[in-house]
């Protein structure tokens, strides 16, 4: 016999369900089981938790995306980037370097920042540059000569990218 409530298999001479509780007058025998579907909190429970299984998958992958997002770099921020990489290999230690400002020129092929980076001792030291799109590198005497901003960059933006490119020094 099966549990009309539960749906599980009892003893043929069992009053209760020893599973649910449910009494077992009308249960359904082992020939009828074909014909009757038994009805469970088990199974509403389970396609519950289902549900909430697929809510939870959907919310995790919502803020991966909006993670993911945050994390790219765009138009400007992304132009800056790669300058400082191509420019990267000009410093003693590449992987240290880290933008303290920067603007881009007009035309977009020039980036005047200013640059914290380490010496060859170790030590942490900030210069300014005028960075070309190819690579090439010219230290500024000042800020002041850097002066001719046109756009201004997500700064720090930017250096977590160079931490990840680079990881953190």
């Amino acid at each position: 016999m099966f549990c009309p409530k539960c749906g599980k298999s009892i003893s043929d001479d069992s009053a209760f369900c020893r599973y649910c509780g449910q009494s077992t007058s009308g249960s359904v025998s082992k020939t009828d089981e074909s014909t009757t579907t038994p009805t469970s909190s088990y199974s509403q429970g389970s396609s519950n938790n289902k549900a909430l299984i697929g809510v939870v998958a959907v919310i995790l992958i919502i803020i991966g995306i909006v993670f993911a997002y945050n994390n790219m770099l765009f138009g400007d921020d992304k132009i800056a980037y790669d300058m400082v990489i191509k420019a990267s290999s000009n410093f003693k230690d590449p992987s240290s370097v880290r933008l303290t400002s920067g603007t881009l020129s007009q035309d977009k092929t020039y980036l005047f920042c200013g640059i914290n980076a380490k010496n060859s001792f170790g030590a942490r030291g900030t210069s300014y540059y005028s960075i070309s799109s190819s690579g090439s590198i010219h230290e500024s005497d000042s800020p002041g000569s850097l002066e001719m901003s046109h756009t201004a960059l997500n700064i720090d933006k930017i250096n977590k990218a160079l931490e990840r490119h680079f990881g953190s020094d």
